[in-house]
Parts: structure tokens; sequence; C-alpha cells
């Protein structure tokens, strides 16, 4: 973990050529253009849409002076490119890497996490872990007596969140108690947040600073003392409302990234492994039928008194193209693994197959092969491994547990080639199925992760195609991703655009470099929000880091 002064991140910046982002200090924060246009994020499995976007960001600076070594007091910065996971620039290239000087009393550092530094990984048997992903014969030891079985170190409360699409739906939840145990619902929307990442507000992210304090102090959470449990509840089909789906786990997952973005540390975060219901039927968990108790909304705590930048765990398209394009202290490409959580007609690229939440196509009739609007070319990153996500999950009756270490171990090494010392990075349409192979990677295999938050919906707008509704960035754009050397789809016989894939008929013949442009029609005429001219994509990043500053 290395220690960073931000205050040269708040100072000097100014505006220079596409591209030629090189060192922190020559990178502009600026952006300008017209922004017009908006998709939204699905509330889970990438089926419905809910209104909204944003970019929650990730580190997109490049390392300090190349090999410079920090001072006394760690008042220099160290470059990022030096560690695993290490940054490269937003389209130029990392620092070489010095080493950090100590923290000293200075209230402009924070220590900085390296992608190999923030995972948690599981022991073999879950009901040995006492954070990351823990059983419910654990959390129920901790529900009937905080105080003798809470894990060493931890002097707060428990805090129980449930996860729920809609609060007024829950049945049931973890009991709560006078000895220290609180339980809340967490609606998922409030893990979702409007930002602008400097090129684009196609998709919704990470919840910036503020929104994610007022969480805190909604819930009264104490981020220096206490323990966070993340559960979800699984409901029958009620009339017109459908049965609880797995993709619940994926909104689970944006609670856990949430937290840990901001620097909630390992040690005190948890996902309950499965439904309340589950794991109250089959570990004792003690649950409430009782109406929710209302937040306190009394906590006093932010994420500025955690003195880390965990933005590691997020990487915005401008070094994400760096990386892939094999740029100068990037990280090397032989040991990066781009997962790609999607399955079907989307992870194949095939057209028509990828929504964009908007009904104002010509081709749209909400029936049949047009019940979706499409962005402006399908595909995936170059090179993408495919790994559906729900291949890490149980069934129903079975709560929808993740599977056993060893189990989720050899699915996920084989799909995605997985080798040890490699950096993954996790992807999907909006970064929600993506959550369930990232958690996988990150909190059961211990592997070095990060998230591509805004996905395949961002990464499909950035085009400069054959057709004016093609035409989203200049043809000159450092960040168009409808390129030969990034972006691949599959070709196969018998597929309809926009109907159903069927593997067993429909064979995949051939992989063709570049992307597979959609027809105008199914194109949305309404533009995207996207910057024409932008020069960085990692302006939410550097709002979040300068938040935690004084």
């Amino acid at each position: 973990m290395k220690r960073v002064d931000y205050r040269r991140f708040l100072v000097n910046f100014a505006p220079i050529a596409l591209g030629a982002c090189v060192t922190v200090s020559a990178c502009s924060d600026e952006y300008s253009g017209t922004v017009t246009g908006q998709a939204g994020k699905a509330s889970g499995g990438g089926a419905g849409l809910a209104a909204g976007a944003n970019n929650g960001g990730a580190a997109g600076e490049a390392g300090g002076d190349p090999g410079a070594n920090a001072g006394q007091g760690g008042a220099a910065l160290a470059g990022a490119g030096g560690s695993l996971g290490g940054a490269a620039g937003d389209t130029g290239e990392a620092g070489a890497g010095g080493d950090a000087g100590a923290a000293g009393d200075g209230s402009t550092e924070l220590a900085t996490s390296t992608a190999a530094e923030l995972v948690d990984e599981s022991a073999a048997d879950y009901a040995n872990n006492e954070h990351g992903l823990i059983t419910g014969a654990r959390l129920k030891s901790w529900v009937d007596d905080w105080a003798a079985h809470r894990p060493a170190g931890v002097t707060g409360k428990l805090v129980v969140l449930q996860v729920v699409p809609s609060a007024a739906a829950s049945k049931a939840h973890v009991a709560e108690n006078a000895n220290g145990v609180v339980s809340y619902l967490l609606p998922q929307s409030d893990l979702l947040q409007v930002r602008d990442n400097g090129l684009s507000q196609i998709e919704a992210e990470i919840p910036g600073g503020a929104a994610t304090d007022a969480l805190l102090k909604r819930y009264g959470i104490d981020a220096t003392r206490d323990f966070v449990v993340l559960t979800f509840e699984q409901l029958p089909a009620d009339g017109t409302t459908p049965a609880t789906a797995n993709s619940i786990v994926q909104s689970v997952g944006r609670a856990w990234l949430t937290l840990r973005y901001w620097g909630y540390p390992r040690e005190r975060v948890a996902i309950l492994n499965g439904s309340v219901n589950w794991n109250a039927t089959n570990q004792a968990l003690p649950l409430s039928t009782a109406a929710a108790i209302t937040p306190p909304n009394d906590g006093t705590s932010s994420v500025r008194d955690l003195r880390v930048d965990n933005t590691q765990l997020v990487i915005p398209l401008g070094e994400l193209l760096t990386t892939l394009k094999g740029g100068v202290g990037a990280w090397p490409l032989a040991k990066l693994r781009v997962v790609d959580a999607r399955g079907g007609a989307e992870a194949l690229g095939l057209l028509k197959s990828t929504s964009t939440g908007k009904t104002d196509c010509p081709s749209y009739t909400s029936s049949g092969t047009n019940t979706r609007c499409s962005p402006p070319f399908e595909g995936r990153i170059k090179g993408a491994k495919s790994v559906p996500w729900p291949n890490f999950l149980q069934s129903a009756a079975e709560g929808f547990r993740f599977l056993s270490k060893a189990d989720a171990k050899a699915s996920f090494d084989t799909l995605s080639g997985y080798q040890p010392g490699d950096l993954t990075i996790q992807y999907c349409r909006t970064n929600m199925r993506s959550m369930v192979t990232g958690i996988v990677a990150a909190v059961v295999l211990g592997y070095p992760t990060r998230f591509y938050d805004t996905s395949f919906i961002e990464w499909s707008h950035l085009a400069y195609g054959p057709t004016a509704k093609k035409q989203v960035l200049p043809e000159n754009s450092p960040f168009r991703t409808d390129l030969a050397s990034l972006t691949e789809h599959a070709t196969v016989t018998g597929y309809t655009p926009g109907g159903a894939y069927d593997a067993a008929t429909m064979p995949v013949a051939s992989w063709v470099d570049g992307p597979n442009y959609n027809d105008d029609a199914d194109i949305s005429p309404t533009p995207p929000l996207v910057v024409p001219n932008a020069t960085t994509t990692a302006k939410s990043v550097n709002d979040d880091r300068a938040y935690k500053l004084p």
C-alpha cells in the first residue's frame, strides 16, 4: 500500500492534446462539449432498466515522475504503475513507480491500495470466514451474542443491511436486538447515482462521496467501528409480482463494491451466503417478520474517516484502453484476464442483442424481435472470455448461494483462463451481472480484480461508424472502441436479430475482428450522454479522491 499526497492532483492541471496524458501534472481534469441523452442501469440481471446514469470512476491518473521516490513523511507522489493492478494514465502512460514514504501527520495523504491488496480470499470452507462471504451459522452466533462472538478488533455494533428491490415488499429480515445488533432495509436504488466521468453519463455507477455519507448517516453507521453484513430476502411469487430471482445477488454485490470502494475495511464487511430465508431454515438464523425498523438517520461518520484510496477497484475507460493497447507502464496483456459476465447473444456480439433501455427507435414495437432499442454496435472487448454469471450461483431451492470455493475455482479458471498473478477486469452490460463474477474472483478466490463500471453499454456507444447514428465520437477520438484492435464479434447461422439465441442449433462459425454495427432503425434517435471532445474518463474518480481531502 502506498501513501499519496493528493495536493498534486488538485493543482496545475492544464488542458492538453487528446491522448497526450503522460504524467499527473500534465493531465487535464476538465472537459468540454455538449452532453445529451441518457440510458439507465439494469436493476437485476440486465433485464429491467431503471432511470439514471453516472460514473463511479476509477483510478485514471498516471504515476508520478518516473522513478520518483517519496520524500520523508510521504509528501511526494509514488508512481501508480509499480504495483499489481497499478494504474495507467487516461490515454497515456503510467509512471515508473517509486517507493512512497511513510505517512506523516499531513491530512492530505491517503494510503493507496492496489488491486492485490483489495481482495478478501475465502477459507476453503465458508464456515470459517469472519468477513468476506459468511454463513448463516456465523451470523446467527453474532446475532445471538454479539459482544461475546464478534470478530477480534471490532468495537462497534453489528449493522445488517438487507438489500431489497422494494422496501414495501419485504416480509422478513434478520432480527435486531438491544445487544448491539441493528437490522435495516437498503433499497438497491441507493447503490446507484447519476455521475459524470468526463466522457459519458450513459450508465449509473458507484455513488459519490456525499451520497455515500448520506447512506452512512441514514443507517447510523460508524465507519470506523461498526461491522456491516449484507443480506437479501427470497420472496415467493405474489400475484403479478414474480418470485425473487438470482439477480438480487448482483445488487448485494453493488453494496459490497460501494463500501469497499469508499474504504470500508475488509475486516468489517461481509456478505451472507444465500438468502436470509434459506439460512433461517437450514442454519437457524433468527428472523423477524415485524415491520423493519426505520433507519435512525443519526450517523455522524464519513467516508473521509477512512484514510485509504480504494479506487483501484474500478477501471475507467481511458485506462482500460491504454492497457488493451499495451501502453508503456500499463498492466501486461499476457497477465490480463478480461471477464465478460454476459451470456448468449450479447456475449457473442450478435445484432440487436444489447438493450439501451430506450423505446424510441423506429423498429420498436414492444413485441417479437422488436422489444428493445440497441446501441450503435454489438460485440465484446477483444480477447475477453465469456464467464456467465449464473454459473456461480446455486438454485432457488438452495437460496441462491455461491458454489463452494473449489467448484467456483474450477469453473472460473476454466472459463476465464486465469493463471496465478493475473489481473481480472470484470464487465457485462451495466456491471450488474459482473458483480457476481467479481465477487467470486475477489472475495471467494482472492484474485486481483477491477470492475469496468460503465461496462459494455458505454463501450458500445463510443463509435464513429458508417452512418450518422453511429457517429457518436469524432473519427480521431482516442476513446473510440469500434476498432478491429479493440472489439470483436462472433458469426453464427440461423440467428434473427433481436430474437432468441440457441447455442445447440446456432453454433459459432468464427470470431471476427471489429464491431457488429446495428441497423439504424434499431438505434434510438436520442443522442447518448457523451462528450465528443472529452479529454478524460476519470473525472469522477478524481472527484472522489478530492472528496476525501480537507
